[in-house]
This record gives C-alpha cells, structure tokens and sequence, in this order.
C-alpha cells in the first residue's frame, strides 16, 4: 500500500465513469406479467427510452425506437410521462410535446396535433387518456387543467376539459371502474409540500358531477390518490406532521396508521409513487428512519405494522397488479435496480432483479459506507447528514494526516440526501477525501416541521446548517 497525501489517491473511479457508466431508471409501472420504466441513457445523449422486460422470455426490449425521447415538461420536472395498459402504450414525445400511441417496438403515432401545449401524469384506460394539460397557447403563465383525450387521436381539440380553475393540478387517478375521478390541486404562493387539497367527482361523458372535496386545506398538503379495486380512494396526507396514509371510503376520511415519519416525498414531478395497495390486508408502504429508507407492510385493516427485513437503504417507484409489486432499489453498495416479485402472507418481499442502472458493480477495495451524523446548528436544533470516509486499498495518508472535508449539499429546497451508493461520492472518498452530505433544514424525511424550517430563511438556516 501507498503512503500518499490524501486527496492524491489513484482511483478506479474515473470521471468518464461518471459521466457514462450507469444510466437512470424510474417511472416503474406493471402490465400484467410485464414490467416497464424509463431509462435515461447518457452514452443516447440523455435520451429518455422506455424499456420493457417481458416475463415470458426474461428479455429486455426497447418500446419505442430512437430518437423517440419519453418525457415530459408538464410544470417543468414533468412526470407521468407514459402509461401502459393491456398492451397499449400511451407516452409523451418530448421533442414536441406530443401524445403518442404505440405498441412494444411499433413507430409511435401522434394523437394530439402539434401545439404549445404539454401533457404528463398519464393515466390510460381503455379508450380514454386522463393527463394534466399545461397550456402556453396563450403566453404569459401557462395554464394548468385536467383533460379527457381519445387515446387513438386525433384529438384536434386537445382534449375535453374536465378541470379547470386552480394554478396546479397534478396526476389524477381514475377508479377501476372508470366511474370516478380524484385529483389534487393547489394554487399560488403555495408549493405541492405547503398546502393541498383533494377532490373526487363522479365521472360522466359529459363531465364531472357531484364533486367534493375530500381532504388538505390550509398549512395541510396532501398527494398521490389512487383508488382501490373496491372504489376506496388512498392518499398520503401530513396532517399529523408527516406525510401518512389516509383512505377515502363509505365509513368516511381517516388515517390508515400513523407514524412519526414521511412515506411520501414532495410532489417535484407528477406520477410519484410512494405506496401500493397489494390487498385489503397489505399495503406496501416506505419510511424512513434517521434518513434510511425502510420498507414496510401495513395491514390497513388494524393498523398492522411489518418492515421487512431488507438490505437496500433506498426504495421508490412502488407499485403492484393487485398481486405483485415492483419499485426501483438502492443501497449503500450498489448500483439502483429494478425489481419485482410477491408479497408473501407473513409479510417478506420475494423479490428478482430485472435491470440494474450498471453492469459493472462497485469494488469493494474502494467502497466507502455511509454512516449516519447528526450535530446541532448555531440555534441548537438538530440538522443531520451522512459522513462517507476515504476508503482505497492502495492507498493511505501520512501518519497524523487528516483528510480534507467536502461537503455536498443536495437540490430542493425540500429534496434529500440517502445512504446510497452515488459514484460521484465515492469519486471523491477513493481519492481520500472525507465526504459529509448535507440534510439541512428545509430538506424532507423528517418531517413537516423540519421541512418549513427553511420557509422565508432560505440562505440563512441552510447555510448554518452546513457552517
């Protein structure tokens, strides 16, 4: 071994392996024994393709041709880009803003004209498309409405308003049925994360009946509707302080269980899923304790409270067919995956990998392991993050030598930093530095309380939080 001065390490970890050595996945959704999502691909240009994996033969395809770009700018961070029911796709060509029909490995044709308009948070059933339209047609601040469109086209007239008023609508849900419609909209000064609200309404040909509102308001912010196979409406609401979940049914609006902990994120982009609904009596649910992501299920019917014993550290993209799940993993060790598999009766996830964001996995030699650390700011509250300390098996610093620190800072205000494995990390950590990734206040995980630390004090209880 090398005695060199830190910072000066040679590492395995180059910067073209950042630039190209893993692709992005996200967006999981189910069709039957088929599993999709999205994969960003660097070495394409960072074109957005939408993969799929087909149980019957273990193969991986491409579902739409290049240069096709599935994505959406719909409030900008887009989301909800594509949908895929009984063998249909229905996505958003974000070189156009287009919708677009296709099957698996057919040219996608477009089915709205071309516009200065945006669509995401597609919904497809059977012969309609629910989205949320941003329309710039006009100028000035786009406006936000929910929309029917024809999922075969033409839809000259870009689709039959459903729900029009509010600044921001997000993803609707449509009941199994397609008898309902639920949404959550907001307006200005507020964001997704301050304050919400909920409606549900009877849907008609000719529109929405009997509409209510159904939960949020002021200083509350819900999100993430989806109805169950017997018509009752889940979301997540903070209420209580943290992003728990609620159900909507005949016996009226409450919490399903609670905890001092988020199992949401904040809405930055439409299609978030954070939980799924297996059965009646489970509901797959994360959570996160002192910054780590746990996975959990939730027997709705009491409360019940399972976490699964699991190695990842990182978990999202949550969904199921009623009988499996699939979401995208992350842990400390390795590259993100996409997995799917059964929730069994006592509660275990019997899960397979179906893709990994690399195909060369990290060396161990070189591997630096988080390590929870909480401190406390000038006001003596707690601010918390992760130390990563320098790790390289060919190398060491002198004797008494102390390495220098760099500390990261994630987005947001309201994003996140997890215990996963980031190459950009460890680029710096096999070189000997020591690492120190920053939760400051403002930041989510832990809570509302934490979260509105940040309101009207940006630049200043960050910046303490990191001092």
């Amino acid at each position: 071994m090398q005695t060199l001065p830190h910072g000066t390490w040679p590492s395995p970890v180059t910067a073209a392996s950042l630039a190209q050595g893993q692709v992005g996945l996200d967006e999981v959704r189910l069709d039957g024994p088929d599993t999709y999502w999205l994969e960003s691909r660097p070495r394409e240009a960072g074109r957005v393709v939408l993969v799929r994996h087909r149980r019957e033969t273990g193969v991986l395809q491409d579902a739409v041709p290049a240069p096709f770009n599935v994505r959406s700018r719909v409030h900008e961070y887009g989301g909800g880009a594509y949908a895929v029911p009984d063998g249909g796709i229905v996505c958003s060509n974000c070189a156009e803003g287009r919708l677009c029909r296709t099957t698996p490995g057919a040219q996608p044709v477009p089915i709205t004209p071309e516009a200065a308009v945006r669509f995401g948070g597609l919904v497809l059933t059977g012969a309609h498309v629910h989205a949320v339209r941003e329309d710039h047609r006009a100028g000035g601040e786009p406006v936000n409405e929910l929309v029917r469109l024809d999922s075969l086209g033409p839809n000259d007239d870009l689709g039959t308003v459903l729900v029009t008023g509010p600044d921001f609508v997000s993803r609707p849900a449509v009941a199994p049925d397609g008898s309902e419609l639920a949404w959550v909209q907001w307006d200005h000064p507020n964001m997704p994360w301050d304050s919400t609200t909920l409606v549900r309404a009877h849907l008609t040909q000719a529109g929405l009946v009997d509409v209510r509102t159904v939960a949020g308001g002021a200083g509350i912010s819900v999100s993430q509707p989806q109805f169950g196979a017997d018509g009752t409406l889940w979301f997540v609401s903070d209420e209580s302080g943290h992003w728990n979940l609620h159900r909507d049914d005949d016996q009226g609006t409450r919490a399903v269980h609670t905890l001092d902990a988020d199992i949401a994120t904040p809405q930055w982009v439409l299609g978030l899923s954070d939980y799924a609904v297996v059965r009646e009596d489970t509901v797959l649910i994360r959570f996160w304790r002192e910054g780590a992501a746990r996975l959990a299920a939730l027997d709705p019917r009491d409360g019940t409270l399972v976490e699964l014993d699991r190695p990842e550290s990182g978990f999202d993209q949550l969904v199921t067919d009623g009988t499996e799940v699939a979401l995208r993993t992350a842990s400390a060790s390795d590259h993100p995956r996409v997995v799917r598999g059964a929730v069994t009766a006592d509660g275990a996830l019997d899960a397979h990998v179906l893709a990994t964001a690399s195909e060369t996995a990290p060396d161990p030699a070189y591997l630096s392991t988080p390590q929870a650390w909480p401190w406390t700011n000038s006001a003596g509250l707690d601010a918390h993050g992760f130390v990563y300390p320098p790790v390289n098996a060919g190398a060491s610093g002198p004797e008494g030598d102390l390495p220098p620190l760099l500390v990261l800072v994630h987005g947001g205000p309201t994003s996140h930093s997890e215990p996963v494995y980031r190459a950009q990390t460890q680029f710096w950590t096999s070189r000997g530095f020591l690492v120190l990734d920053v939760n400051h206040g403002g930041g989510t995980t832990y809570g509302r309380a934490y979260r509105e630390r940040l309101t009207g004090q940006w630049g200043v209880v960050d910046i303490d939080d990191v001092v």
